[in-house]
């Protein structure tokens, strides 16, 4: 009963000290990191103003910039945008990005059902297209083989040439 107790009390005292010391560590990390500020004032017929505000390499940063208008843009994290005044315009951007990757993802591929080497596919995602390129690349290789073993005059069997394909594929995967 009392080896129960003392496990519990023991498992207790590890998380409190585990919190202790995150608490710790957070208030060292308030005390001891500076924050950064570097502004940029130039004068010609209009102000340009640009200040930055960055602490924690760039954990948390604010960036004010006056050209034409005033431009405020806090980011926590590196990457999420808290606070913009310029919702409109990012709106725009991450539109624009949007469009850009399903243009890309939905490319279509058409070609001509010339020889068996030509593909006819619709609306490929791009893993797709990379493991389409894969074989392309493949065929060509095995078409710069047959050329290379016809100047030699030598045919390879079909042991050597099964070999060589999945060496061919391999390399294929590595360079995927």
């Amino acid at each position: 009963m009392i080896g129960i107790i003392l496990s519990v009390v023991k498992i207790l005292g590890i998380i409190i000290l585990a919190i202790l010391a995150l608490a710790l560590l957070i208030i060292l990390m308030v005390l001891f990191i500076p924050v950064r500020y570097k502004g940029k004032i130039y004068f010609k017929e209009v102000p340009d103003i640009e200040l930055s505000i960055t602490w924690f390499f760039k954990f948390l940063s604010i960036s004010v910039k006056y050209t034409k208008r005033l431009d405020i843009l806090a980011k926590l994290g590196w990457f999420f945008r808290v606070y913009s005044n310029n919702e409109e315009e990012l709106l725009i951007e991450d539109n624009e990005k949007n469009a850009e990757v399903d243009k890309t993802e939905n490319k279509k591929i058409k070609k001509k059902n010339s020889s068996d080497n030509d593909i006819d596919v619709q609306d490929i995602d791009s893993d797709d297209i990379q493991s389409i390129k894969n074989k392309q690349r493949i065929k060509a290789l095995e078409q710069e083989e047959k050329k290379q073993t016809k100047k030699i005059g030598k045919k390879p069997n079909r042991e050597e040439k099964n070999a060589r394909i999945k060496v061919l594929k391999r390399r294929a995967n590595l360079i995927s």
